[in-house]
């Protein structure tokens, strides 16, 4: 990756990554990229990843908390208590399924969707239509 990307260092947290006529800084320290991408997506963008590599730490340690495996162990970390089976479960008898309350009118459904720009009203009746 870094093979394509020209890096120079500003500081010892300030790299000016270079790609063809494009060029972005990263901040290694506030965790920025101009592209906007590390900071939105807590995950080291191509640029901010070439500048990381080009310091010599580890790319792991710039990834957001929450996309690492400690964060994952943590939230499943109590037991998840598995259900039994079906023919173990205990259902009231007064517990009935019903199907959802809903009225079709009769006839054709009305069309529903969005019109281009292009196509305007049709306001003319099917009648209309086909009377010359």
């Amino acid at each position: 990756m870094s093979h394509q990307y020209g890096v120079r260092c500003h500081n010892a947290h300030l790299y000016k990554v270079q790609k063809n006529d494009k060029s972005f800084l990263v901040d290694l320290h506030m965790r920025t990229c101009e592209c906007g991408e590390f900071q939105l997506d807590q995950i080291p963008c191509s640029h901010a990843a070439t500048a990381i590599r080009s310091a010599g730490h580890d790319i792991y340690d710039y990834v957001d908390l929450y996309f690492k495996q400690v964060t994952l162990c943590l939230a499943y970390h109590d037991r998840v208590r598995s259900v039994s089976s079906q023919d173990e479960w205990t259902v009231s008898s007064s517990f009935k399924v019903c199907p959802p309350k809903s009225v079709h009118q009769a006839g054709r459904p009305k069309e529903r969707r969005y019109r281009s720009a292009g196509e305007g009203s049709n306001t003319r009746s099917r009648r209309q239509l086909f009377m010359y």
